[in-house]
């Protein structure tokens, strides 16, 4: 038994007339106290538990609605991914006859470079139409290559482009179209399309309307 304890019991009080406790009474009586003791520090711990468990009940909610809210976006941008591949495939169909495969690997590609350089995603697809109505084989009567119709100057990675659409696509689009839209310091997003149009052919302000033209078609046939 502690001092302290031995205290309480010592400032117990006895009235007059009052028997002494017995031992056996005063060892009960310890006990009591040592109960009591013992309980005031373990109620305050269970105090503290359960705040504890409160706030990381709330915490596990937390990150549990957190994952949730993650794959729900994983799920909404599958299908946002699907729509452009859709959207796209579309446009090509309606303009050439070729499989379902060479189809989306055409749409998949337009639909990367856009992505990956927030670049309006019928941008591409409008460039294709106008200049090689999608074909892959078209050559232009200046030695221009594949449905980007890219022009064999030095440097320029001819046997790549011809032997891959996709890498036409991404190379045409992130060479001849990008830097004119980029550097556009408007921030009308129409002004940066026609300027990144210019930039593609030559800064000609013909060819930059006649594809804008095309690619606002395809954006009323893609919200359609």
């Amino acid at each position: 038994m502690s001092v302290e304890q031995t205290d309480v019991l010592a400032s117990l009080p006895v009235t007059k007339g009052e028997k002494p406790l017995k031992a056996w009474q005063k060892a009960v009586l310890a006990l009591a106290v040592v109960l009591v003791c013992s309980l005031i520090p373990l109620k305050a711990n269970e105090q503290q538990l359960t705040t504890d468990l409160k706030q990381a009940g709330a915490q596990s909610e937390m990150a549990l609605l957190q994952a949730q809210n993650q794959q729900l976006k994983m799920e909404v941008d599958k299908w946002a991914w699907r729509g452009k591949i859709e959207y796209v495939g579309q446009i090509i169909s309606s303009k050439q006859n070729m499989g379902w495969s060479q189809t989306r690997e055409l749409a998949r590609a337009f639909a990367k470079v856009s992505d990956e350089h927030q670049i309006p995603l019928m941008i591409g697809p409008a460039i294709a139409c106008v200049e090689s109505n999608f074909n892959q084989s078209a050559v232009g009567k200046h030695g221009e290559k594949s449905l980007m119709q890219i022009w064999p100057w030095k440097g320029r990675p001819i046997k790549d482009i011809e032997e891959s659409p996709g890498y036409a696509i991404r190379w045409a689009l992130e060479n001849c179209f990008l830097p004119g839209f980029q550097s556009c310091q408007s921030p009308n997003l129409d002004d940066k399309i026609l300027a990144g149009l210019r930039y593609y052919n030559n800064d000609s302000n013909a060819y930059a309307k006649k594809v804008f033209a095309v690619y606002q078609q395809f954006e009323q046939i893609a919200k359609s």
